[in-house]
């Protein structure tokens, strides 16, 4: 199975309202391509990788990563799934470190989040 993710994959188009990637198409998505337990776990955490590779080229930016990544994460939440893979686990874990203001000042996205996402790619390529 090819899951060589494009900022395109999903189908999706930002809603006008927001500019957020909706959840509704990229659920499907996973579900339909990510259906076997025993590859799952892989295959998701290719998913991660070509989101964090989209955002730090700056083909996708934070909202829309953090939005794919929290589908994923709730994907990966529902009844039955084996459980969350290492890599995924800690690519939405950089991105939620950048929803919010840890009290020191910064721009959570440009303290935690780009740091982390470049260490994480730079160990996965």
């Amino acid at each position: 199975m090819d899951l060589a993710v494009s900022a395109t994959d999903f189908a999706l188009s930002l809603d006008p309202a927001n500019g957020r990637i909706p959840s509704e198409p990229v659920m499907g998505w996973l579900a339909e391509h990510l259906g076997d337990a025993r590859t799952e776990a892989r295959s998701l955490d290719a998913i991660a990788l070509r989101v964090a590779v989209l955002y730090d080229a700056g083909e996708i930016d934070f909202a829309q990563a953090d939005d794919l990544m929290n589908v994923v994460w709730t994907f990966i939440c529902r009844p039955g799934s084996p459980g969350i893979p290492d890599f995924a686990h800690e690519v939405f874990s950089a991105f939620d470190e950048g929803e919010y203001h840890h009290g020191d000042g910064a721009d959570p996205e440009q303290r935690y989040t780009r740091p982390r996402i470049r260490r994480l790619i730079a160990g996965r390529t």
